[in-house]
């Protein structure tokens, strides 16, 4: 293999690499805007229901 061959390879790669973990970022996004946007439609009693459950539970506590 050429070295100007193994370079293009790496370089490929590598950008390959990056635009896979570029993809799973923008999912992960997605889905917490949709997260945010099923919660702003949520109506009052149903947010704080849930929020009472998380606080018992301690489910759902993640950051966003």
């Amino acid at each position: 293999m050429s070295p100007e061959y193994a370079g293009r390879h790496q370089h490929q790669t590598v950008w390959q690499s990056v635009r896979n973990e570029l993809l799973l970022l923008s999912e992960e996004l997605n889905i917490k805007n949709l997260d945010k946007e099923i919660y702003n439609f949520t109506k009052t009693e149903e947010k704080q229901a849930s929020q009472a459950i998380q606080k018992v539970t301690g489910i759902g506590n993640a950051s966003s």
